[in-house]
């Protein structure tokens, strides 16, 4: 069997190697001590939850939300955008 070597353990990273399991030997390496790049819950010292980025997912394909759903708690949300005049 051959084998694929997928640097990077986010939910690309992640989804890749959940594809390619089946036809090839797969290694996917990650610096961190958890999975899932940017999508996981990081913690304050406080032990006070918050994301590193906005994950949105904008996509008709109800096949792609049912494999995500399997690696990662998902909710449907309603995103409203501001400005705020002191920051932006």
């Amino acid at each position: 069997m051959r084998r694929v070597h997928i640097v990077g353990g986010g939910i690309s990273g992640c989804l890749l190697s959940f594809f390619l399991k089946n036809h090839f030997q797969v290694t996917l390496y990650e610096k961190q001590s958890q999975l899932g790049g940017l999508c996981r819950t990081f913690y304050t010292i406080e032990n006070l939850p918050y994301q590193k980025g906005l994950h949105a997912i904008k996509n008709p394909e109800s096949w792609m939300i049912e494999l995500l759903s399997q690696f990662v708690t998902m909710k449907q949300i309603d995103l409203k955008f501001g400005i705020n005049p002191f920051v932006d």
